[in-house]
C-alpha cells in the first residue's frame, strides 16, 4: 500500500471502507515520511497487530506488539495501543501528537552526548510534536493517589530514577533528539552510578529523595527541591556524607569530570531518626542493585 507522500506498507489483510475513508491493516508493517517547512523529512517505520486509519480524522490506531521507529532516534513499543495524529500543512503530512494509555517503554538517543535512555511509563505517555513536549505518568490509584511501585523509571549511564511524572523538552536537531530541560515531579528517587567514566559506572554513589528534580542536559545542571515541610534527602556514599535540604543545586563539569552539590537554605549534615528511616525505607537494596548493575554490564561485555 502506496500514496503520493511516499508512505510504504504491506499487511496481511488490507480493508478499505470507502464511503467513510476508513482502513484496516492486519500485521501492518512500514514506513511512513513526515515533513516539514524547512525541516529534514523525518521517517516513521511502524508495526502492529492491527492498525486503523480513520482518514477524515487524520489519525492512526496501532493494536497489539506496537513498535514505532522514529530516524532510530526514538522508539516506542507496547502492548496496549499507540495512536498517531496526523496534520496537512500546505499538502504535507505532519506529526502532532502520540499518545499510549499505558505501559509504553521508550528509548532514545541524546544527539549531544550520544547516550541512550531507556524509560519506562505505566501510565498515560504522550508526545506532542508541536511544542515538543513528551509527557510520562505513573500509574494512577484511587483518590489520585500515584504506586510507588508504579511510577515512571527512567535507566540511563546516569543510574537509575523514579517519579510520578516525568516531563522532556527537546528539540529535534539533524533528526536527532536534543534534550533541553528534563522535569521529574512527585515522590522523586535518584540512584546515581555515574562517576565520569562510562567503563567504570556500576556502583551506587549517591541515593537522593525529593519532590521535584529539573535537569538541564546541555548545561549538565540539576536542581533538587523539596516542598513544604518535606526536605531533600542525599547520602554521598563516595564521601560518607549525608545531606538534608530544601534545595540542592549539582553541577557536572565534563572537563574535570568532578561534580560539585550545593545546599540552600537550612542545610544539615546529618539525618534526624524519621529523614534515616525514610532513606532505609526507599532504598532497601541499592548497594546490592549497584554491585548487581556493574556485573551485568561486565557480562554483556
Amino acid at each position: 500500500m502506496t500514496n503520493l507522500n511516499g508512505d510504504n506498507i504491506t499487511a496481511a489483510m488490507i480493508q478499505l471502507n470507502t464511503a467513510e475513508k476508513k482502513l484496516w491493516l492486519k500485521q501492518p508493517d512500514g514506513i511512513l515520511y513526515l515533513r516539514k517547512e524547512n525541516q529534514p523529512i523525518q521517517s516513521l517505520k511502524i508495526s502492529s497487530r492491527d492498525l486503523f486509519w480513520d482518514d477524515k480524522q487524520q489519525t492512526m490506531l496501532l493494536q497489539g506488539g506496537v513498535k514505532i521507529n522514529q530516524d532510530d532516534a526514538l522508539v516506542l513499543s507496547t502492548n496496549k495501543e499507540i495512536v498517531l495524529s496526523q496534520a496537512l500543512m500546505n499538502g504535507k503530512k505532519t506529526l502532532r501528537s502520540i499518545l499510549s494509555p499505558e505501559h509504553t517503554y521508550v528509548s532514545y538517543v541524546d544527539m549531544k552526548k550520544g547516550d541512550t535512555h531507556k524509560i519506562y511509563c505505566p501510565g498515560p505517555f504522550s508526545i506532542n510534536n508541536e511544542t515538543r513536549e513528551m509527557r510520562m505518568q505513573g500509574a494512577v490509584q484511587t483518590a489520585g493517589e500515584t504506586n510507588g511501585n508504579g511510577q515512571v523509571y527512567i535507566d540511563d549511564v546516569l543510574g537509575e530514577m523514579f517519579a510520578d511524572t516525568v516531563y522532556i523538552y527537546y528539540q529535534w536537531l539533524e533528526q536527532k533528539i536534543s534534550p533541553e530541560k528534563v522535569v521529574l515531579d512527585g515522590s522523586v528517587r535518584l540512584i546515581n552510578r555515574f562517576d565520569g567514566h562510562m567503563e567504570e559506572s556500576g556502583s551506587v554513589l549517591h541515593h537522593a529523595l525529593a519532590d521535584r528534580v529539573e535537569f538541564f542536559p546541555l548545561k549538565n545542571e540539576m536542581v533538587v527541591t523539596s516542598q513544604g515541610e518535606n526536605r531533600v534527602l542525599l547520602i554521598d556514599k563516595v564521601n560518607n556524607v549525608q545531606m538534608s535540604a530544601p534545595t540542592l543545586n549539582v553541577k557536572y563539569d565534563p572537563a574535570t569530570k568532578k561534580e560539585s552539590i550545593q545546599g540552600l537554605g537550612d542545610v544539615r549534615f546529618t539525618f534526624i531518626e524519621e529523614e534515616l528511616s525514610k532513606i532505609k525505607r526507599q532504598f532497601p537494596s541499592a548497594e546490592k542493585k549497584g554491585k548487581e548493575s556493574k556485573g551485568a554490564k561486565q557480562r554483556k561485555q
